[in-house]
């Protein structure tokens, strides 16, 4: 679908041209008619093909108390790191570690979708798809280069793996509405893990975040 919007403006006048022309010498219409048939079925065309952006909805919804534009942003930041939590999943052949990504993949996906039918339940899913999921992308990201650079410590990726699974298991409940705003405690455990994972020489104080094939662009 994607493809076909870059492409209205090639299809847009293919359509207007090809109805002038089965107006014409098809069904003997008269130019002037013709002509203002096909523009109608070109100007038609060219709106049924201006690109959808996901969640617009968000600009409509009442009752959000957020700002909608805003919102819109955050979970289109979102949509993205969905996408690089897959492309690791597949390059990280830890499977404990690829499974729970792609899990976590499919739940946020899931509540994306969800939150383009319903949005006014974007205060209560913020929380999964702006705060966890971006320290999901940086856990993964960093694990990757690690991993990348050579043999990842055990204990290290094991501690990784728990904190992981704890996350897939939120954005699992939270998927099935089964929490309103109740609070994790994994906030303190998320920054140490993050913490150790500097330490041990991914990036130091003040550094970059480590360039690869993964970080969105």
């Amino acid at each position: 679908m994607d493809a076909i919007y870059s492409l209205r403006h090639v299809i847009a006048p293919a359509l207007g041209a090809a109805t002038i022309l089965v107006a014409l010498f098809a069904l003997g219409i008269a130019p002037t008619v013709a002509i203002v048939i096909g523009a109608v079925v070109w100007a038609g065309a060219a709106l049924m093909l201006v690109p959808r952006r996901r969640f617009q909805g968000l600009l409509k919804a009442e009752g959000l108390g957020y700002d909608a534009d805003l919102a819109r942003r955050e979970l289109e930041a979102a949509a993205g790191r969905v996408r690089t939590l897959r492309r690791l999943a597949d390059r990280i052949d830890r499977p404990a570690l690829s499974g729970s990504l792609g899990r976590i993949a499919r739940s946020a996906e899931s509540i994306l979708r969800d939150l383009e039918r319903t949005p006014r339940d974007f205060r209560r899913m913020r929380k999964p798809l702006t705060h966890y999921l971006a320290h999901v992308e940086t856990i993964a990201e960093r694990y990757a280069y690690m991993a990348a650079a050579g043999p990842v410590d055990p204990a290290t990726a094991q501690r990784i793996e728990h904190t992981l699974a704890d996350l897939e298991r939120v954005f699992e409940e939270y998927n099935r509405r089964a929490i309103e705003d109740e609070a994790f405690d994994l906030d303190s455990r998320i920054l140490l893990l993050e913490q150790e994972i500097k330490a041990e020489g991914v990036s130091g104080p003040g550094s970059p975040d480590p360039p690869g094939p993964w970080q969105r662009r």
